[in-house]
């Protein structure tokens, strides 16, 4: 019986152990065991002040889908009037500067009127230059002899007028002969008014006010062909900032209108590129610029960008990012956090990605007096 008895305490006190219990001490607390793969302490850190569980290490990193962009986002271009393109003179992945020619309208029509207002600008400037210069001399000596001509043939038909007034008296001539002689002095006598007046606007040259109008004419011509250059040069699409076609919208051949307009190529500078992080409104009480990201991708085969938050969006909106999973909150409301990637990173535009940022160093930034372009106006301060 006593050998019984013995037995069964051993196994009890064995029962015992197995459990986690023994005589004078309480059950042990697995959160005050030290975390797999830790070490127990951090540098600089007191003696005996453990490390912070995983999770809540895990609490100061916030994640967010992203999308890949050039910084300054990107461009479209597109032409300023209707017609079709005749020419690309760019294809997809090439770079260009400012002012570049990217492809061109038919202007044949448009080329011909530019030919037209040069024309009619020629003739404007030699009438101005004729009314400024005045009449020449020659002018001045043909004027003098018409009127001369004139004087001779008026004393001519007044000699005639006389003759048929006496042979009219005397019953010679009929009184219609003597009202045609009558007729040709007065005809006689205004020819020889006009040329006396042109005679003498010729010798005092051109007024103020013509001169004035030829001025005037002059700019008008100016415009009119600065008009059609303008035209011509409009149906010339150009970059409008340096960076690199990244897709064609048109190819040569087909037709834009401006009603609505429509984009022939898309152009980025990708000299530099940012990730447009979407982060949870429910996560967003932490950021602050110079926060340090990391960005992950199956397109990067395992491994990790690093980037820091350049930039926080002052407003919250709906997601433009989708992760395309069964459970996903499409409605979600986010705020977008651009993360500037390090230079000369070289990813394809609009690529996805998920962005983890740390937020562990929060608070030595608000600490460190951070500017306050740094630091947006609704950043919770604990």
């Amino acid at each position: 019986m006593r050998t019984s008895v013995k037995i069964v305490a051993v196994g009890l006190l064995a029962g015992a152990a197995y459990l986690g219990f023994w005589p004078g001490d309480g059950p042990q607390d697995s959160a005050s065991q030290a975390v797999p793969g830790e070490a127990s302490g951090t540098p600089g850190a007191s003696a005996g002040a453990a490390d912070p569980p995983a999770s809540a290490r895990a609490s100061t990193i916030i994640a967010g889908l992203g999308v890949v962009e050039p910084t300054g986002g990107t461009i479209e271009l597109a032409s300023e009037l209707p017609g079709v393109i005749t020419v690309l003179h760019v294809a997809e992945g090439d770079r260009v500067k400012s002012g570049d020619i990217v492809a061109e309208l038919g202007n044949g029509e448009l080329r011909a009127k530019v030919a037209q207002a040069q024309a009619q600008l020629a003739i404007r400037r030699a009438d101005l230059l004729r009314i400024e210069n005045g009449s020449r001399l020659q002018e001045v000596a043909q004027g003098e002899s018409r009127v001369a001509e004139l004087r001779a043939g008026l004393e001519l038909a007044e000699a005639d007028l006389q003759r048929a007034t006496q042979l009219q008296k005397n019953g010679t001539v009929s009184r219609r002969a003597l009202q045609a002689a009558a007729n040709v002095r007065t005809v006689a006598l205004k020819q020889l008014d006009t040329a006396e007046e042109g005679l003498s606007l010729l010798k005092e040259g051109s007024r103020a006010e013509e001169t004035l109008a030829a001025r005037a004419e002059v700019d008008l011509a100016q415009e009119q062909l600065a008009e059609a250059e303008a035209y011509v040069a409009k149906s010339v699409i150009r970059a409008s900032r340096d960076g690199t076609v990244l897709r064609l919208l048109r190819e040569a051949g087909e037709a834009v209108s401006t009603q609505p307009a429509t984009a022939i190529a898309e152009i980025g500078d990708t000299s530099r590129l940012v990730v447009r992080a979407q982060i949870d409104e429910a996560d967003i009480a932490d950021l602050v610029v110079g926060q340090s990201a990391e960005i992950a991708a199956p397109a990067l085969g395992g491994r990790r960008l690093t980037g820091r938050i350049e930039r926080i969006s002052p407003r919250i909106g709906t997601k433009i990012v989708n992760a395309d999973t069964a459970d996903e909150k499409r409605d979600a409301r986010v705020l977008d956090v651009i993360v500037a990637l390090e230079p000369g990173t070289d990813l394809p535009v609009n690529l996805r990605v998920d962005v983890f940022i740390d937020t562990s160093d929060r608070v030595a930034s608000l600490d460190n007096d951070a500017p306050p372009s740094a630091t947006p106006d609704w950043v919770i301060r604990r």
